[in-house]
């Protein structure tokens, strides 16, 4: 398929000098893949290059296989398995904490097996950090956009699947949980902040049946149409790493910007070295958090910002999940599986709150986070965990489970970094503060679990010797992919490494476009917000070129 689908290096090395290519692309994940389909819609000539191959033909979430009860009884899930075999390896520094995650080499990248939630980073954390520009652009309208996006415009009247709550005696399941944990947890809650049905990049459902298939969104499908299409704007180069940009000195004056005129390239099936023009081009880097920084590094870009490569960091994410047999006067129509998020605020901090019910995390979820507690129907005794795991292998649905997933935002430490050595694979220092270590700190998470539990599951609260819900876990460095930071944006903790438009500092043709802009780890999972800065760079682009053209 590849011989089919790939474009030859050489002849693209040698195609490159003519200036054909308007855009040059380093990677094909949610900020490289989204940002060369909306410049290709408008007719830009983009060359994309991607280090790896066409690993999926669709999204793994894409085979249909809608059903948000998978891995609920502790079993595999499609993502964790493919994800763990597939992902690059990270090297770490002395010093470091295991690093658990790793780049996905493939046309689409980690977004082939990313867990599909999507939040939009809350707006207090957006106007603490990010420039006032991306704020503007962002709140509401650029998060919509990206939800949209996201859902193939599946989503615009109601999020999936709140339409599709049974109602029982007139009572909506959805409004019963919601109500009861609002009532519950309402001292945590953010001010005008209520628990609500969380939203998913997903297509699950289209008024044209034979509109298919529906499922995940990743960004190997549009950009693998386009390929098969032949598309006259769209060159993909697979199997093409990076190493890096070379670029001319700035000159003299005040506005004078150093020019990125080359990226050296390697082929990875015959490990030949290839020089891709870039002189007339406009080149954004978007291999991710870890690699965009790698080929900055290599570069010598620290030389012209000291900031570069600098500050990587993953935000705190705790979670702990239980399940109790379901009482033999509950009807399975008023458990369907759900996902309710909110933000609240907890032992002084912001986090973002996502309590699963019926259903379990997609990416890093049923065999890293398993059930800790089982408790019998009548939710008076905690099963032995061996007991529990066996009867919930046998019959899942006869089990209801729920799971609280916790997010808090994490500052960028100038400690941690992507170490500039010439390794293959990335290495990495990375080390988080230790608020685990924090008594206080960890009795509220597990009060806050608590009352999320008994306010889920049928227990009998009223006995005194009722054991608290387990102190949640804390998930390791990289579980989630959601490490940021290496060539952080300006906002109003200080100057980047990159402009409000993603441009490079001290440049006028390069651009960074992934996971590595954010000047803080936010406290909710970052590819919706990503999308949308994704979409605000495609416009910039597009609109500066045609500005351009006219003049």
């Amino acid at each position: 398929m590849e011989q089919i689908l790939a474009s030859d290096i050489e002849l693209v090395s040698r195609l490159s000098t003519t200036g054909v290519y308007d855009y040059v692309v380093v990677g094909s994940g949610i900020g490289g893949g989204i940002l060369t389909e909306e410049l290709v819609k408008k007719k830009k000539t983009v060359l994309l290059l991607e280090r790896g191959g066409i690993t999926f033909s669709t999204h793994v979430c894409n085979t249909a296989r809608p059903d948000f009860r998978r891995g609920k009884a502790d079993s595999p899930e499609g993502n964790e398995l493919v994800y763990g075999a597939l992902k690059a390896p990270v090297q770490t520094a002395q010093g470091s904490e295991p690093y658990i995650g790793g780049p996905m080499y493939c046309l689409g990248g980690r977004s082939n097996v990313w867990g599909l939630w999507t939040p939009a980073v809350d707006d207090a954390t957006l106007k603490e950090y990010f420039p006032r520009e991306i704020c503007d652009d962002l709140l509401p309208q650029g998060h919509e956009d990206a939800r949209n996006l996201l859902s193939n415009y599946s989503q615009i009247h109601s999020i999936y699947p709140a339409e599709d709550f049974k109602t029982e005696n007139g009572v909506n399941a959805l409004d019963n949980a919601t109500d009861a944990l609002n009532d519950a947890v309402g001292n945590y809650l953010q001010p005008g902040h209520k628990l609500g049905l969380g939203t998913l990049a997903v297509q699950l459902k289209a008024p044209q049946p034979y509109r298919f298939p529906q499922g995940g969104f990743s960004t190997t499908g549009p950009l693998l149409n386009r390929m098969y299409a032949k598309d006259k704007h769209l060159t993909v180069a697979l199997h093409t790493e990076v190493l890096e940009v070379e670029y001319s000195e700035p000159g003299s004056g005040a506005k004078a910007s150093s020019h990125v005129t080359n990226l050296f390239v390697r082929s990875t099936t015959n490990q030949q070295i290839y020089k891709i023009a870039a002189d007339r081009s406009t080149v954004i880097l978007s291999a991710g958090t870890l690699a965009t920084a790698k080929i900055a590094l290599t570069s010598g870009l620290q030389r012209l910002n000291p900031l570069v490569g600098k500050g990587l960091i993953d935000h705190e994410a705790w979670a702990m999940r239980c399940a109790q047999e379901r009482p033999d006067n509950v009807s399975p129509q008023s458990r369907e599986p759900m996902l309710l998020q909110s933000m609240i605020n907890i032992a002084g901090r912001r986090c973002l709150m996502s309590v699963t019910y019926n259903s379990n995390f997609f990416l890093g979820g049923s065999s890293r986070l398993s059930i800790r507690q089982y408790w019998d129907k009548e939710g008076r005794r905690r099963m032995p965990i061996k007991a529990g795991k066996d009867l919930i292998k046998d019959k899942d649905t006869d089990f209801d489970t729920v799971a609280v997933f916790l997010e808090f935002h994490a500052e960028l430490d100038e400690e941690n970094e992507v170490v500039n050595l010439p390794s293959p694979d990335p290495i990495i220092r990375i080390k988080r503060p230790d608020p685990q270590v924090d008594e206080r700190f960890q009795l509220e998470l597990q009060e806050l679990c608590t009352k999320i539990r008994d306010s889920t599951l049928d227990l009998k609260t009223e006995l005194p010797d009722l054991e608290p819900a387990p102190r949640p876990s804390l998930l390791g460095i990289g579980v989630y992919s959601h490490e940021v930071g290496t060539m952080r944006m300006d906002g109003p903790k200080g100057k980047g490494v990159v402009d409000h438009n993603l441009k490079v500092h001290g440049f006028d043709n390069l651009f960074c476009c992934d996971l590595s802009v954010y000047p803080v780890s936010p406290p909710a999972n970052p590819s919706r917000t990503l999308t949308a800065i994704s979409l605000r760079l495609a416009k910039h682009l597009v609109s500066k070129a045609d500005e351009n053209s006219r003049e």
